[in-house]
């Protein structure tokens, strides 16, 4: 009888991990199930470089030019910010990240960009999404 019911406890605590694996997972590859497109810096600099626009109320833009140059723009900040990206011997894309302090963070170990059928885009790190939504123009939109 004991045996029973340590062998439905063990298959009930597999289970529980398994469906939680699953959920963990969930995100991005609902994203990309719903037509969601992995995307890149790479892919985006060409001859004009990219810009990010929050899409919370336009609370900042980011311009990445193709020199290697990175310029925030801060709701209620009165001037820009400058700082660096560069591809790393691995080719991952690098940038100086304001939030941590000009910390240097790559791709590799800051997520994934899908890019939503609605031009939505998110980071997913390990299968779960950023905050975090913007959209991408190619160029410098903003003129920062």
């Amino acid at each position: 009888m004991n045996m029973k019911i340590a062998i439905s406890c063990i298959t009930m605590s597999i289970a529980a991990t398994s469906a939680s694996f699953e959920t963990y997972a969930t995100e991005f590859d609902d994203a990309i199930a719903d037509g969601g497109v992995v995307i890149t810096a790479k892919q985006l600099l060409g001859n004009t470089g990219f810009s990010m626009i929050s899409v919370q109320k336009n609370e900042w833009s980011n311009w990445y030019s193709p020199t290697g140059l990175k310029v925030l723009e801060l709701k209620g900040k009165s001037r820009n910010i400058r700082m660096k990206w560069h591809f790393d011997a691995q080719g991952d894309f690098c940038e100086e990240s304001y939030s941590k302090k000009k910390k240097i963070v790559c791709s590799r170990d800051e997520g994934t960009m899908v890019m939503d059928n609605k031009g939505i885009v998110r980071i997913y790190t390990n299968g779960k999404a950023e905050k975090y939504t913007f959209r991408i123009s190619l160029g410098n939109v903003n003129r920062l």
